[in-house]
């Protein structure tokens, strides 16, 4: 339930019922056809076609079990404080909020057949500006409050053209703490005065309204903060139920005549918002009903409309218009689940049927009343597991095969029309598909994080009283509040572990870094070091070689000076060498060599010394004797 089927699912869904069964039509692959549509919908003149209205997830899981409860708790509660307040509606009030958009939509406008581009001029900016109204069982309103998006107001003043309005602003245009507990201070509690103490205010259970600012002024001035079940405000706040729509209305009318005149912005919004909300306070009394639809006064549970609970019932196994004494009897017991259908609701379903008309059912004609609702009831569980998908059939299969159950309202649904058909044929029959060899269970991956789903166990949170202006609900606004202040010390302690760890970090790494650069200049100062010593070594090689070559030259002058003097005998004071001098034996040689003529007369001598010498060679020695000092000739 939930999900309303179009004309083009309807068609699909007997296509596939004719497939299942292996049936053959005249239809092009079995698809039904428009004159089989118009057919189907003449003999069954209680279905329609109906926009259906978008509503949220959470919405879809109120059930009229907890709405129940609910109604038994806040009876409980408001008689032990004062059983007066539910019999005077003046003392009853009801504050909510809604957005306002500068451009709501233009709808249908009348225009000549043919015509492709139909336009409507109006605001281009998508700006949203939140409005709290508040208005009790008889009808009085106090002041709306106007939350205007942005820091402040640039060059207007809304309180100039909407005196009887409350106007402040959010960086978001929406509520908060402060603004509601403001709104308190300012405008319910001054416009509520005169009414008889206690007044009874009901709120949502947005967290705005749960501070402990607003329960403290709610206490001091009698004044009792109820809070309504959470995400059921299209059941039971009588706001949602017959205000804000009507409201809404008249400020779309408001609107378009405005944008004829003037483009309507956030300036002149206070002003058009004025007209749409007296039109729709003052002109019409939509109080009473409103408080009466939702079973508030007079206090009735009964008189709530339980139809919306039950998201989309377009599936419902009863149908309207028969005549069965057993759905009368089931008529008469209201649903207890927004999705759930029991076995008993499903089992009504062949009583039903087999009273009702002995009409041809969508797939073909029946003969007897028992094959009818056997069929009636393949089809309607054909069509859910067409829907849920055939991976779920086998899921909800493993579950019924291993005999246990869950609070999957889906599965009892599909579980209550299985056993129904089970029950109403001889032989079990399922529509199990074939399973051909068993596909594996794929292996968890260890990095990948479950998910919980509805149906699963999940993490158990306390329930929090309704009663917010109560001591209990106080008591743990204020332990809230302590918390949340020893959460942000210990954030703020560990930013300050944060920043300390982080420091030393840095000065660790600063201090590395120092060595490093320590290290790198002791390394930069022996490898200087080195290159001085090297370049000192190359300095002194090079001043022993300039020293050795000047030595050399000065030798090659004395011996020149002698040959200069033509003195054939070679003087041995001159000749002689000093211990100190750096003249080895080849400078001498290369001495002799180059002084050729020193040479040549030595040679001379010695061969004329030869001649006159004895046999033994005693005079051989006489050329080095002409060229050596005789301390080295002997």
């Amino acid at each position: 339930m939930g999900f309303g089927k179009t004309k083009g699912e309807l068609l699909t869904v007997v296509k596939e019922m004719l497939d299942f069964r292996g049936r053959e039509t005249k239809w092009a692959d079995n698809m039904p056809t428009d004159k089989w549509y118009r057919g189907f919908k003449s003999r069954h003149p209680q279905i329609v076609l109906r926009a259906a209205q978008k509503l949220g997830k959470q919405r879809a899981y109120v059930t009229k079990d907890s709405l129940l409860q609910w109604f038994e708790t806040f009876k409980t509660a408001i008689t032990a404080i004062d059983a007066t307040i539910l019999l005077d509606p003046s003392r009853m009030y009801n504050c909510d909020e809604s957005g306002f958009s500068l451009d709501p939509g233009s709808g249908k406008v009348l225009a000549f057949a043919g015509t492709k581009f139909i336009y409507q001029i109006g605001s281009e900016q998508r700006t949203m500006i939140t409005v709290l109204a508040c208005c009790n069982g008889s009808g009085h309103f106090t002041w709306p409050m106007l939350i205007y998006p942005g820091s402040q107001f640039r060059g207007f003043r809304p309180q100039d053209v909407f005196q009887e309005s409350y106007i402040t602003n959010s960086q978001n245009g929406w509520t908060n703490m402060d603004i509601f507990a403001n709104w308190l201070e300012s405008v319910f509690i001054p416009q509520t005065s005169c009414r008889t103490k206690p007044v009874l205010l009901l709120v949502d259970g947005h967290i705005s309204h749960q501070s402990i600012r607003a329960a403290s002024l709610c206490r001091d001035n009698d004044i009792i903060l109820y809070a309504l079940p959470p995400h059921s405000s299209h059941v039971l706040q009588p706001l949602d139920v017959g205000i804000f729509k009507t409201l809404k209305a008249e400020w779309k009318k408001a609107v378009r005549k405005q944008n004829e005149e003037e483009i309507i912005t956030k300036r002149i919004f206070a002003n058009v918002f004025k007209e749409a909300y007296n039109k729709t306070t003052v002109e019409k009394d939509l109080c009473p009903q409103a408080f009466r639809s939702c079973g508030l006064y007079p206090f009735d549970p009964t008189n709530v409309s339980w139809e919306k609970v039950l998201p989309s019932a377009t599936t419902s196994p009863k149908l309207p218009g028969t005549n069965d004494s057993s759905e009368t009897a089931s008529a008469s017991a209201e649903p207890t689940s927004t999705i759930s259908t029991t076995s008993t609701e499903a089992s009504s379903v062949s009583a039903t049927t087999s009273s009702s008309s002995t009409t041809p059912s969508c797939v073909g004609p029946s003969t007897s009343s028992s094959g009818s609702t056997r069929g009636r009831i393949l089809r309607q569980f054909a069509l859910i597991c067409s829907q849920i998908g055939e991976a779920t059939v086998l899921k909800y299969y493993e579950r019924l095969e291993e005999g246990y159950d869950c609070e999957d309202p889906l599965y009892s649904l599909w579980k209550s029309y299985h056993d129904a058909m089970v029950q109403d044929t001889e032989a079990p029959v399922t529509l199990t598909p074939a399973k051909s060899t068993p596909t594996p269970k794929p292996t968890r991956d260890p990095l990948v994080v479950n998910t919980l789903s509805r149906g699963t166990a999940k993490r158990k949170v306390k329930k929090l009283p309704s009663l917010i202006s109560g001591p209990e609900f106080i008591d743990h606004l204020i332990q809230k509040d302590l918390d949340a202040k020893a959460d942000e010390e210990r954030k703020a302690q560990r930013k300050v572990d944060l920043e300390s760890r982080r420091q030393e970090k840095a000065a660790a790494l600063k201090e590395k870094q120092k060595v490093r650069e320590e290290k790198a200049k002791l390394r930069e100062e022996a490898k200087k070091k080195k290159r001085e010593q090297i370049e000192k070594r190359k300095e002194d090689r090079k001043r022993r070689m300039d020293e050795k070559k000047k030595g050399g030259s000065k030798k090659k002058k004395t011996l020149r000076q002698c040959d200069s003097d033509n003195d054939t005998s070679v003087d041995d004071s001159e000749m002689v060498l000093d211990d100190n001098s750096d003249l080895d034996i080849d400078s001498l040689e290369e001495l002799l060599m180059n002084d050729t003529a020193v040479l040549d007369e030595a040679i001379e001598n010695c061969n004329e010394g030869e001649s006159n010498s004895n046999p033994d060679g005693g005079e051989s020695r006489s050329i080095w004797s002409a060229i050596l000092p005789p301390s080295e000739s002997k």
